[in-house]
């Protein structure tokens, strides 16, 4: 096997293809191929062997008769952990299988498949733990860069540049059958609730800082229902989302706030990207973003970095609810995270903070704190609210966790995405009801 490396100022990109076979011929062609595949499972130990299918549409390059597949790590170290070339059949359809190669700990591979000079990836996770039970913890890569290249620890190296990769997971750690790549590069933002009302819950992805700030919707399978953009397209600070049913109509509404860069600006969608209400959380001068929660007629914010720990709460059209309060020490300047439920308020401090999670009442008053990791990392920390838990992601690393309401933990958490990613990790609760 070869590959071909690029290295620019964002990461690194790889492209992984059978040296003997791969000759695509100089310029496009003018009817370029076209490449899915639907790949079972999304995870599995070494050993693990792919089930493949798809579609081939070959090109002009006359390479359509044959699909490539092979798989290598995000970052660079192009490690072959297994690679197979298939047949296309005369109406176009491929099938296949492929065995994951031997490897050390837990990985996060690239599955590339290609032909007709077109290609497309999706992400496969090596791990021992593997589950089809309904997932209850949904995680998004926090930002990019997300780590160092080639093996190297934490901090060393050029970072690499990781796309946003939504996984699911149950409590204890164990992957489900969600594993997909959602629009855009670095990562983000993730909720989960039922926006359209059929009872199953969609996943709602937010870019990141540095990316336009689309919002997507997707099926907890993976499939693309809808996007927008949620502020103008050429503010390039992403967007933070969260979901609830504001409305009490059974169909929950999707809460955006702009990303770092951006005024404190709240505004709320419908499942079909259609805006119902906007309004600024704080002062409008304000350039550091806002974060959101929401709960049943009631939105919840808190400043991004740049900001204090204010944590705020408005009825959906704008209108505040009390003046809110100070969830950390009012110097603290890096903005506060949020999370809301039936009858409390969870909070994380933003990026500069150490990872202490604080339980409020809606009044504002403490119920519970504790570190959700060593206090001497200072990434801040992500929070959700499922039905009977707080979880926890790392500021700084991809460390999952869970809490009772009063701090205690419930067991010791697991990796999202490899042990040495830094960009952190985002998360959501999976309800078990069909709204928030």
């Amino acid at each position: 096997m070869k590959a071909t490396v690029g290295i620019g100022l964002v990461g690194v990109v790889v492209l992984a293809f059978p040296s003997a076979a791969w000759a695509p011929p100089p310029g496009p062609p003018a009817h370029p191929g076209h490449v899915t595949v639907v790949r079972t499972p999304a995870g599995g130990p070494p050993g693990t062997q792919i089930s493949l299918s798809g579609t081939c549409a070959g090109g002009d390059d006359g390479t359509g008769s044959t699909v490539y597949v092979d798989l290598y790590t995000k970052d660079g170290d192009v490690g072959d952990f297994g690679n197979g070339s298939f047949p296309v059949a005369p109406d176009g359809t491929w099938r296949g299988s492929i065995t994951v190669a031997p490897g050390s700990g837990q990985r996060d591979l690239n599955l590339n498949v290609s032909c007709a000079r077109t290609g497309t990836v999706v992400p496969f996770y090596v791990t021992d733990r593997n589950t089809t039970a309904r997932p209850t913890i949904v995680t998004n890569i926090g930002r990019t860069p997300c780590g160092a290249p080639g093996g190297l620890p934490p901090g060393v190296g050029m970072p690499f540049t990781c796309q946003a990769d939504i996984k699911s997971f149950t409590s204890d750690g164990a992957l489900a059958a969600t594993n997909f790549f959602a629009d855009g590069a670095g990562g983000g933002n993730v909720a989960v609730g039922d926006v359209d009302g059929s009872g199953d819950p969609e996943i709602i992805v937010g870019t990141a800082s540095d990316e336009p700030c689309i919002v997507a919707v997707y099926s907890l399978a993976g499939d693309l229902i809808t996007k927008f953009n949620a502020y103008d397209p050429a503010f390039l600070g992403g967007v933070n989302v969260a979901v609830a049913d504001l409305d009490g109509d059974g169909k929950a509404e999707i809460i955006t706030g702009a990303g770092p860069g951006g005024g404190p600006n709240v505004r709320v969608f419908n499942g079909a990207g259609e805006q119902k209400a906007s309004f600024f959380a704080y002062d409008a001068g304000f350039i550091g973003g806002v974060n959101v929660a929401g709960r049943s007629g009631e939105i919840v914010t808190g400043p991004g970095p740049g900001g204090g720990p204010h944590v705020r709460r408005f009825a959906p059209n704008g209108r505040p609810i009390g003046d809110g309060f100070f969830a950390y020490d009012p110097a603290f300047a890096g903005g506060v995270r949020v999370a809301t439920g039936a009858n409390r308020i969870v909070t994380g401090p933003g990026p500069g903070g150490g990872p202490e999670v604080r339980v409020y009442s809606l009044a504002g008053l403490l119920r519970s704190s504790f570190f959700a990791y060593d206090p001497k990392c200072s990434g801040g920390v992500s929070v959700a609210l499922g039905d009977n838990d707080i979880i926890t992601g790392a500021g700084g690393a991809s460390h999952v966790r869970t809490f009772s309401f009063t701090g205690d933990s419930l067991g010791p958490g697991f990796f999202a995405y490899e042990q040495r990613f830094e960009a952190g990790v985002s998360v959501a609760a999976v309800p078990s009801t069909s709204t928030n």
